[in-house]
């Protein structure tokens, strides 16, 4: 069976650096794609559809999912097509395994930004990215783990699989995304 590996998390969570240690260390995965940049609600049958931003992505994505190779994509999951995108990789019977990077604050986030992201973005893609996370990715991941990376070194908060009983290893950390993502 191929696989979708996720890594996500608000901006500033860790996730590139997951790319070149978790991705090939742990899942055996050296194939990755921002799909941040892909156009939300349009059909690749729209003119121009592979012009617009993100077109070498969705191009990669379908290549990948047509030779049913693994791979994965990094997101800070702020906009429903990741939901849309694991959903269509669930039917081609892909497995589906999440690590999110989580991070105590929208305040971290902006701290540990290094890219000129506007801070009023930086804010709502962290709020955003818990709501989707918790209400709409979680559910669809045949395995995930969420992990604080705020510390000075990463502590796993849950992991779970679908359809079965999840594992709370942070209580009050799980509690805050539980708030965060109202």
């Amino acid at each position: 069976m191929p696989h979708l590996y996720i890594i996500a998390g608000p901006h500033g969570a860790g996730k590139t650096k997951a790319t070149t240690t978790v991705l090939p260390n742990v899942f055996h995965c050296d194939v990755c794609l921002d799909v941040d940049d892909m156009p939300l609600g349009v059909s690749p049958f729209y003119p121009g559809y592979f012009e617009l931003p993100g077109a070498k992505s969705r191009m990669n994505v379908a290549d990948l999912m047509a030779k049913r190779e693994d791979f994965a994509i990094k997101t800070t999951l702020a906009d429903g097509h990741q939901a849309r995108l694991v959903g269509i990789a669930r039917k081609r019977e892909y497995g589906v395994t999440m690590v999110y990077y989580w991070l105590p604050s929208p305040e971290m986030s902006k701290k540990r930004v290094k890219k000129n992201i506007p801070e009023d973005k930086i804010v709502d893609t962290y709020y955003k990215s818990i709501r989707n996370l918790v209400r709409h990715i979680l559910p669809l991941c045949d395995n995930w783990m969420i992990i604080n990376n705020g510390g000075d070194a990463p502590v796993g908060i849950a992991v779970g699989k679908r359809d079965e009983e999840k594992t709370i290893l942070q209580p009050e950390d799980w509690q805050k995304i539980q708030e965060q993502a109202r």
